[in-house]
């Protein structure tokens, strides 16, 4: 699942889609044990449906996201096809039967011609993935819930240096962990890009860090000391 965290990494993430594409944006709130559920639901079926792209959007968190589609309370799903912003499908408090229905009946899944895409494809699509936002980690799990000890280092590493980030899982998706180990040139997990660029795992960010490095990395934005 891909995390937006602004606006912008919403519409670059709906313009990478292909016309006949499922996008499901997911609107949750901290506070809500409803969508503590969903969220549990929502990481099994990334899994399932490799096809489909899974974004999660924080509701209160992120501006003018929210404001684009017919939702008042989480948790919500909309589905969209291709870069379109018009729902076909919106689904609105944690019914896991009716999302997993809604899902089957939107998604195109991948025919045994289609299912192993070009290489040509795949780095487009790892392209667009690393450049989602100005600083991407992708991982194995959630910053909330890191399926290994790395990643769980990377994660607290960032939150002391206070980053703005966004996150892929992925274990959601064999094509983007085997396709990214050659794209980068980069056999392990995590990796964390900045402006599209790999910085490398935990240890050289470590590194980086030590050394004073690591804040020059970062873009303007993204760190939340600057909000402050």
């Amino acid at each position: 699942m891909l995390v937006v965290a602004t606006k912008k990494e919403h519409d670059k993430a709906l313009a990478a889609r292909k016309p006949d594409a499922l996008t499901v944006l997911y609107f949750w709130a901290d506070w809500s044990d409803e969508c503590k559920q969903m969220t549990s639901v929502m990481q099994v079926l990334a899994k399932d449906h490799s096809e489909v792209a899974f974004l999660t959007v924080e509701a209160e968190s992120v501006d003018g996201v929210a404001d684009l589609y017919p939702i008042e309370e989480v948790p919500a799903f909309i589905l969209l096809k291709g870069s379109s912003t018009k729902p076909v499908d919106v689904i609105v408090g944690a019914n896991p039967p009716k999302l997993v229905e809604a899902i089957k009946k939107h998604s195109v899944k991948k025919t045994a011609a289609t299912k192993t895409e070009s290489k040509e494809d795949i780095n487009t699509r790892l392209s667009k993935l690393v450049n989602a936002a100005p600083v991407m980690l992708f991982m194995k799990g959630s910053p909330e819930n890191a399926r290994c000890k790395f990643s769980k280092k990377i994660v607290g590493l960032l939150k002391e240096e206070k980053v703005i980030y966004s996150y892929f899982d992925i274990l959601t998706d064999e094509e983007v962990r085997q396709g990214l180990k050659t794209f980068s040139n980069w056999k392990t997990f995590p990796q964390l890009y900045i402006k599209g660029k790999l910085v490398g795992g935990v240890d050289v960010v470590a590194a980086h860090i030590e050394e004073g490095e690591f804040r020059d990395l970062l873009p303007k934005g993204s760190s939340k000391d600057e909000l402050e």
